[in-house]
């Protein structure tokens, strides 16, 4: 005797017949494909040059985002928005942060470096505390070294002593950050601050 087929009729539908979230898979590839080539540039490179020409491809992979895939800050977003597509949203562009501030890191300190590293750290704190904390959770432990690794390369930046930056705004910047990773139970002191970010060896 065959087994009763289940009544589809009663069962809710399942977003991903309609939804695709390859395109975020194929971001987050390009991001990573970057920072690949970032490792094969010569270091007689012109520091300043090649952080413009990066930090620059970067940004063409995240304007080519499909529309519910672009951060909005708290403006409205498209209709057809899933919890899915917040938790790539979050890996995009807290991956797409890290690999700008390694790229900082590696080729700097410029005179650029100071501002470049501040808008950084702006647009994070903007990420981390406008996005609910289940998208951070559904993301894993594999955001937070990312995080951790911004912020160290922006202590670093203000230790190096190159550029202009405004000490008062950027401790607040700093404790701002310290408090959203001890909100996701994922900080390990202000010591990690202290300590090389994670980098990929060349």
């Amino acid at each position: 005797m065959e087994p009763k087929a289940r009544d589809s009729c009663h069962e809710p539908p399942w977003h991903g017949d309609d939804t695709t979230y390859v395109p975020g898979l194929n971001s987050l590839s390009d991001l990573f494909l970057i920072w690949q080539e970032v490792q094969q540039v010569p270091e007689s490179a012109e520091p300043q040059v090649t952080i413009t020409r990066y930090l620059e491809k970067i940004q063409q992979v995240l304007d080519n985002l499909p529309p519910e895939l672009r951060w909005r800050g708290g403006l409205s977003r498209p209709a057809n928005v899933t919890e899915g597509h917040d938790v790539q949203i979050a890996n995009l562009f807290v991956t797409s942060l890290n690999i700008r501030s390694n790229i900082l890191q590696k080729f700097g300190p410029t005179d650029k470096s100071a501002e470049d590293h501040q808008k950084i750290v702006d647009d994070l704190l903007e990420i981390l505390y406008h996005l609910p904390r289940a998208v951070f959770d559904a993301n894993g432990s594999s955001l937070v070294p990312k995080i951790r690794d911004i912020g160290a390369a922006y202590l670093e930046q203000l230790g190096s002593g190159v550029g202009e930056v405004e000490i008062g705004d950027a401790r607040i910047k700093l404790e701002r950050l310290l408090r959203k990773l001890d909100d996701l139970d994922c900080w390990q002191g202000i010591g990690v601050l202290d300590t090389p970010p994670l980098r990929v060896d060349t």
